[in-house]
């Protein structure tokens, strides 16, 4: 049976391993474990202010993965709209159907917190991740692109 429960601070250091791997599972070129450790300290700082939500995902008192998520008002529109920033289950507790109750609590909590709309990032090297997110509905809203500052040159005036 899974739990779900916010963030602890006793949690932190079990939470930078996983964050740690989830990460790596990312980008294992670019991880770097002092980087994911106060991504994942900042973090829990925020969700202990309430200004954020960091949610664990545990079997038999066992965290298997996280949740982390928030709201905010759109600055045209006014709508309040939902944003998980960062979604986990490690591999070995994977199509169990964890990742699906997981997202289902989320989902109640940013429409209990007022979401009329909920978004989220999935990078492109991120196949599984896409087709979990579909599943529910969710489609292509935008492109974001990115590129290196090494590649900015005088060059580019010519463009």
């Amino acid at each position: 049976m899974l739990e779900i429960r916010p963030v602890r601070p006793a949690d932190l250091a079990s939470v930078q391993q996983l964050g740690y791997a989830y990460n790596l599972e990312l980008d294992d070129k670019e991880t770097i474990r002092e980087v994911v450790n106060l991504w994942i300290t900042n973090v829990v700082q925020r969700s202990q202010a309430g200004s954020h939500y960091f949610w664990l995902a545990l079997v038999q008192e066992q965290i298997i993965g996280f949740a982390s998520f928030y709201t905010s008002s759109h600055p045209f529109t006014l709508k309040t709209s939902g944003m998980i920033q960062d979604f986990y289950i490690i591999p070995e507790f994977r199509k169990q159907g964890y990742a699906h109750q997981l997202a289902m609590a989320v989902f109640q909590e940013l429409r209990h917190q007022g979401a009329q709309e909920i978004h989220l990032d999935v990078l492109k090297n991120n196949a599984v991740g896409l087709c979990f997110w579909q599943k529910f509905g969710f489609e292509v809203h935008h492109y974001a692109m990115s590129m290196t500052a090494s590649l900015l040159t005088a060059d580019m005036d010519t463009l």
